[in-house]
């Protein structure tokens, strides 16, 4: 079963990621020299050249390609386009490395008019290459037998060129007509043919050129697809994504406002010819197959260079195109493009290309000179990062008001735009614009043309599309210079000076907001993109908001604000102690105009606590020096200092007594009580017989013999009572009166 369109395949991230940037040591000839062992037959060291161009392939298409993913792992280009997304005006730029207004092929009438000495072909012929041309050449070219410059072998297509059977070739002045037999199929013919040729070349002195040029997938419909295919794609669904019949167009030109939206039975016609495409494009990936396979046969990979490519995209259904090209949408103008080759890293490239750009990277892969005024630039240096590859702006023009042309899509404007990495600019001949952001909307669903947001951005586009759209040579290599960022800034403050900043308005046009830098005036700075920040002091504040974009650019803004003085606030502790362990409480502090924050206590004893009221056990009795200090919202500060003493818990006396009595005469003797951390201050006695009394040493006259059971409470200096009280039996011995005499 065939896999479905991934959702991430859109116009910007169709290789599955963007920002990949190949590594190459060295792509110069030197270096090409350098890598592998080169055939021995070959007396001119320079490489092989293989140009395979697909007829209306989409960028995204790719990923149905397996085979050609795996046996080209070479750069593959993110951002490549096409600067006329038609058949002729395209093919006339990839040979001739012009924009379509400077070798004048500006539709699909005009191939025959071609100026055939200002290709690459002629040129690299000129040189010694042997140049090879197989396939689809310029519409309205037509069979003629007279060869055009510069091609040592040629096999064009002629008749029925869209027919994948009956149709014929021209070979070298001699038309070779095709049947219906399967061994007939198009791009099954033109593989072996360049098999073939490459066999041929093998025991030739000299490097070759060829350009290899199925017509499939053009179009997509009727029954084209090999009988091996045929039902490869009998289930394929069409993906589904917001830019498919899009739901609001009121931002987009007139001509696609006027499109109905695409309906249940188009939608399933569309999924169809879409189908079909597919299904031929796995004879393409057959035919890139057969022509490295060979390559490899004959010893010849080490010294060949192999580019993949389409001459344009194709609409399916996009912003309501039910099909065709020739518009500025991303899908008509992004192309695959591969470049393989000995010495190239393999990886993703998102370096801007355009197909100008591929004559004079194949001139430059050759080591030869194009003598007529190019417009691209050659694409080596891309491949091996030697030099930083600038932020440039390419040209894509619409040129006539086309009515057949453009794959059935039907009369739309003309005009002009430029593309980047990352945005895409068109200006119409009825004077309506387009930008969209293929970073932030790589379906092009919210045209930014107007928008305030987008002026900077909109100017930059306008004046490289001012400067490519008259160019020719030199001048068409217009960079685009980083577009500085624009600092946002804004501030809401409470009635106590505590403000909110906010920065994260701040845009880039052309990139990304890297860094936040606020000042606030105060000798205090925040990286944060929305900090908070109190005002300590009264007076004018000045307020500085820097930021910097991804590419170092940078912009400020600045914000002034009133602020009142603050008064400070006013510290009041308390405290409470129970033996070692103390409470405190900064309930009397107060702040006039504001509010307190923080709270600090320090208790003299090397301990703290950050709290309104704590409670502090201190380890020993001593007399400390407790501080509380508070801070109200704007900062401001007071300090209350106290001394405090502390003191163990009391240990209760402990009551000891004696006694001796003579008759009934007893004295008692407190003195031995004692108090582990005071004095004994009073002594409070119970005699047992209802009489009591105080003091150390006391004496006491019991009424008459008998046991007594007498009690003694002492009390410390600080009041307290002994737990336990002294006791005692008084014994008091029966002493009859003395004998009268």
């Amino acid at each position: 079963m065939p896999k479905q369109d991934s959702l991430v395949s859109n116009s910007k991230q169709r290789f599955m990621r963007r920002s990949f940037v190949a590594a190459m040591a060295v792509v110069t000839l030197s270096a090409l020299l350098a890598v592998g062992e080169r055939p021995t037959a070959h007396a001119d060291p320079r490489p092989n050249i293989v140009v395979i161009e697909i007829d209306d392939m989409r960028a995204d298409e790719l990923q149905y390609l397996p085979k050609t993913m795996a046996l080209l792992p070479g750069a593959h280009f993110t951002n490549s386009v096409v600067s006329a997304s038609l058949c002729c005006p395209s093919r006339a730029t990839f040979l001739s490395g012009q924009y379509a207004m400077n070798h004048k092929v500006t539709d699909n009438s005009m191939g025959a008019h071609f100026n055939t000495s200002h290709t690459i072909a002629a040129q690299l012929h000129a040189s010694g290459y042997n140049t090879t041309m197989i396939g689809k050449y310029l519409n309205g070219y037509g069979c003629a037998k007279q060869t055009p410059q510069g091609w040592d072998n040629w096999q064009a297509l002629c008749s029925n060129i869209y027919g994948m059977y009956k149709y014929s070739i021209m070979d070298n002045g001699n038309q070779t007509y095709y049947g219906t037999n399967p061994e007939d199929y198009q791009t099954d013919v033109l593989a072996s043919r360049a098999s073939t040729t490459i066999e041929n070349a093998a025991s030739s002195g000299n490097p070759f050129f060829m350009w290899v040029t199925p017509t499939a997938p053009h179009g997509g419909t009727g029954k084209r697809v090999a009988p091996k295919y045929a039902t490869t794609f009998k289930t394929w669904k069409l993906p589904s994504k917001a830019s498919f019949s899009e739901a609001n167009v009121t931002d987009k030109p007139a001509w696609v406002q006027q499109l109905k939206p695409i309906t249940v039975s188009q939608r399933s016609s569309i999924t169809k010819a879409e189908a079909v495409r597919l299904g031929m494009l796995q004879s393409v990936d057959d035919l890139v197959e057969k022509t490295v396979n060979t390559l490899q046969a004959k010893n010849l990979m080490d010294n060949t260079i192999i580019v993949f490519t389409s001459d344009n995209g194709f609409m399916r259904g996009e912003h309501r195109i039910k099909s065709g090209k020739e518009v500025s949408y991303a899908e008509s103008v992004d192309v695959p493009l591969i470049i393989s080759g000995p010495g190239i890293q393999p990886g993703y490239i998102s370096a801007m290309a355009v197909n100008a750009d591929l004559a004079p990277t194949i001139a430059d892969f050759a080591g030869v000179t194009l003598p007529w005024t190019v417009d691209g630039r050659s694409l080596v240096p891309a491949l091996g990062a030697l030099d930083p590859w600038p932020k440039r702006a390419v040209l894509h023009s619409i040129i006539g008001d086309f009515t057949n042309d453009g794959g059935g899509i039907g009369k739309h404007p003309s005009g002009t735009g430029v593309t980047t990495e990352r945005f895409a600019y068109f200006e119409y001949s009825t004077g309506e614009h387009e930008l969209y952001d293929h970073t932030l909307d790589p379906l092009e669903l919210n045209n930014q043309a107007g928008q305030p947001s987008s002026s900077a951005i909109e100017n930059s586009m306008q004046e490289a599309l001012a400067l490519l759209a008259v160019c020719a040579g030199a001048s068409c290599q217009v960079d685009v210079g980083n577009v500085s960022p624009t600092a946002v800034a804004s501030v809401q403050c409470d009635a106590y000076f505590t403000c909110q900043f906010d920065g994260s308005k701040s845009v880039d046009a052309d990139g990304a907001i890297a860094s936040w830098a606020w000042d606030f005036g105060d000798g205090v700075s925040s990286s944060e993109i929305s900090p908070l920040h109190t005002f300590e002091t009264g007076g004018v504040q000045t307020i500085t908001l820097s930021v910097e974009d991804d590419l170092g650019a940078a912009a400020s803004r600045s914000l002034i604000i009133l602020s009142s003085a603050n008064s400070i606030p006013v510290a009041v502790g308390a405290f409470d102690c129970v033996d070692l362990t103390c409470s405190f409480s900064s309930d009397a502090s107060t702040d006039a105009d504001g509010y307190l924050t923080s709270f600090r206590w320090t208790f003299g004893d090397g301990k703290s606590a950050n709290l309104a009221s704590a409670s502090h056990a201190y380890p020993s009795a001593g007399t400390f020096n407790v501080a509380l200090t508070v801070t109200d919202n704007r900062r401001g500060t007071d300090k209350w200092i106290g001394s405090i003493t502390v003191t163990l818990p009391n240990a209760p006396p402990i009551a000891t007594m004696s006694v001796s009595c003579v008759d009934l005469l007893c004295s008692f003797d407190g003195t031995l009580s004692t108090d582990p951390d005071g004095v004994v201050s009073q002594w409070s006695w119970d005699f047992g017989d209802g009489i009591t009394s105080s003091g150390d040493l006391v004496e006491h006259l019991y009424p008459g013999p008998g046991v007594y059971a007498a009690t003694l409470i002492v009390y410390d200096d600080l009041g307290v009572p002994s737990l336990v009280p002294g006791m005692i039996e008084v014994s008091v011995p029966y002493s009859p009166a003395p004998a009268s005499l």
